[in-house]
């Protein structure tokens, strides 16, 4: 039987919230908003992507660092209303590895994309040459590398052209009001 912790957004299967200790927990009810996964900037941007292609709605929180504030580059904790739970965790497993050993180093592994859709990291793209004498294989995976990560570029690059048109807004609303004011 789960259990839904209003504290923290948990569902469990114990009577005390493994999360936060909290004894006031109670059965959760379809439209409970449930933590589902926190993840980094880039891997939250995908995630939230699937989760809308999906049908899915979910809210998310960025995660402050003491005495910054929100950093447009934090980790995103995402919420999903109790009744798309488990449809949103198997997108998530689908998607991503979760205190899963990788195979290949048998290191612990955290929010990182599985491999068969992994992406490169902004300082393997600037040190990128085509491979000489590799396998057809190794050669399939090294381009299909380079699409996700295309793709996962051009994603962002929408995002930051929404966020520049939201900013250049708000400029425009803040020296219209500024100029009222004098």
């Amino acid at each position: 039987m789960s259990m839904y912790c209003e504290k923290c957004s948990q569902v469990f299967e114990t009577e005390l919230c493994p999360s936060c200790g909290s004894e006031g927990t109670r059965m959760p009810e379809p439209g409970d908003l449930c933590f589902l996964t926190e993840q980094g900037y880039v891997q939250a941007s995908i995630l939230a992507d699937i989760l809308t292609q999906s049908g899915i709605p979910y809210m998310t929180r960025m995660r402050s660092i003491k005495g910054c504030g929100t950093i447009m580059m934090s980790n995103r904790l995402f919420f999903v209303a109790f009744r798309d739970l488990e449809i949103a965790r198997n997108v998530v497993n689908e998607l991503f590895y979760t205190h899963e050993e990788d195979a290949q180093n048998n290191q612990p592994v955290e929010g990182m994309l599985r491999e068969e859709s992994e992406v490169f990291t902004p300082e393997e793209i600037d040190l990128l040459e085509v491979p000489e004498n590799i396998s057809p294989e190794d050669l399939a995976l090294f381009s299909k590398k380079l699409k996700a990560t295309l793709r996962e570029m051009k994603l962002q690059e929408r995002l930051c052209k929404e966020r520049i048109d939201v900013l250049r807004d708000m400029i425009d609303d803040t020296d219209f009001m500024l100029e009222d004011m004098r």
